[in-house]
């Protein structure tokens, strides 16, 4: 079944990503072709797409929502025009329908189900215009998939060459020559709903995602989303020339994916001066290093690789030096001495950077001395010994299960 063409035009980002996540496009029978921010770039993308319907805003720079409109009928384009409109507007909402648009809706009371009828109206009196091709619209949404595709295989390391590598940015219209680069991984604090989420919603969600970072990045900067393992979103980006800007822009980012999706995040930054390939990959390691640091490292949502730290985590680590310091803990209940011992283990997690796996591993180890000691004394816990336990799990295996 053909689905309705829709073409967003809004100066203000905030409104497209609305606009963007208020609705689940596609299974509404929608197809989201293009957004613009001015009305001239509205008519580059109208006459390229040929949208079934435009929902603009009036007030824009360059060419405003009115003579987008009058454009757009002196060129004959069929599209139907749906405006948005603030309280204050509504002597140009009735200049926009004269000059020929098919309705309004307030932005500030821009919800699903208003939206949604609006459209359905405007699609029940398109049921005699002739049907566009969807050539253009599904060749771009292919091309993002490709493009998408490529940054992770490239960023993983697997390409022919970098002469393949170029000339397959060159076709997917892919900008990443000026330096430095830098790589955000977008880390999901509620990594469970990428898990969890059955097919559809996942692939909405993800969506959602990508959709939002792009808007916020390509504000600021040159810059690709994509993504990467469960739970996680890659960015690769240029024009940005200061960590100021680049903070300012991670933590923008942080707070529309909590407004609009109620997803918290953590921003790993890498970056590198390299040339090609070189320098997308160095700058992912530096970010993906960073992934199992975040909770040893003091950070605001945003941590940045240093040039001092080590791109490599430890794989093994070893209790057998204190073994017989906890039983010894064990006997006498101190919490004291058994906090001291926790404190050293936990910095040696930080100092060595050791992976989630080697955590939960020490986490178990630190359990099974515990399991061993009761064995061999053929006791329970007394309380003093339980006091000892919950300080173990709050001090050391809350900080592996947290990972």
């Amino acid at each position: 079944m053909k689905k309705t063409r829709i073409l967003i035009v809004d100066d203000d980002t905030m409104v497209r990503i609305g606009l963007k996540t208020v609705i689940n496009w596609e299974e509404n029978g929608f197809l989201l072709v293009g957004e613009a921010q001015d009305g001239q770039q509205a008519l580059e993308l109208a006459e390229r797409y040929q949208p079934d319907i435009i929902i603009t805003d009036i007030k824009m720079p360059r060419m405003d929502g009115l003579v987008l409109i009058e454009q757009l009928r002196e060129q004959k384009n069929p599209a139907d025009i749906l405006v948005l409109s603030s309280y204050d507007e509504f002597e140009l909402v009735k200049k926009a329908l004269k000059l020929g648009a098919k309705d309004y809706i307030l932005k500030l009371n821009l919800e699903p189900e208003e939206l949604l009828r609006c459209l359905h109206m405007m699609v029940a009196s398109q049921t005699d215009r002739p049907a566009s091709s969807d050539v253009a619209p599904e060749s771009e949404k292919s091309r993002a998939l490709l493009r998408q595709n490529f940054l992770w295989d490239v960023v993983s390391g697997f390409y022919l060459s970098e002469e393949k590598m170029e000339q397959t940015m060159r076709y997917l219209e892919i900008r990443l020559d000026t330096r430095p680069i830098y790589c955000m991984i977008l880390k999901a604090g509620e990594t469970y709903r990428f898990e969890d989420a059955p097919p559809e919603q996942l692939q909405t969600l993800r969506f959602s995602v990508i959709n939002i970072t792009d808007e916020i990045v390509n504000d600021v900067a040159n810059g690709y989303c994509f993504s990467g393992r469960t739970g996680e979103f890659d960015v690769l980006l240029t024009g940005v020339e200061d960590r100021v800007t680049l903070t300012k822009l991670a933590q923008r980012l942080r707070r529309m994916l909590m407004d609009y999706l109620n997803l918290s995040c953590t921003v790993l930054v890498g970056s590198s001066q390299q040339p090609g390939s070189a320098g997308i990959q160095e700058a992912f390691r530096q970010a993906n290093a960073l992934v199992s640091r975040r909770f040893f490292l003091d950070h605001d949502g945003v941590l940045f690789w240093d040039g001092a730290m080590e791109e490599h985590s430890e794989e093994s680590y070893s209790l057998s030096g204190v073994r017989a310091e906890l039983s010894d803990i064990l006997v006498t209940g101190s919490t004291e001495s058994l906090a001291r011992v926790l404190n050293r283990i936990a910095e040696d997690m930080r100092r060595l950077s050791l992976s989630r796996s080697t955590i939960c591993g020490i986490a178990l180890e630190l359990f099974y001395v515990v399991q061993e000691y009761f064995e061999k004394m053929r006791c329970r816990p007394n309380g003093c010994c339980r006091k000892v336990i919950a300080h173990m799990s709050s001090l050391c295996i809350w900080k592996a299960c947290a990972m």
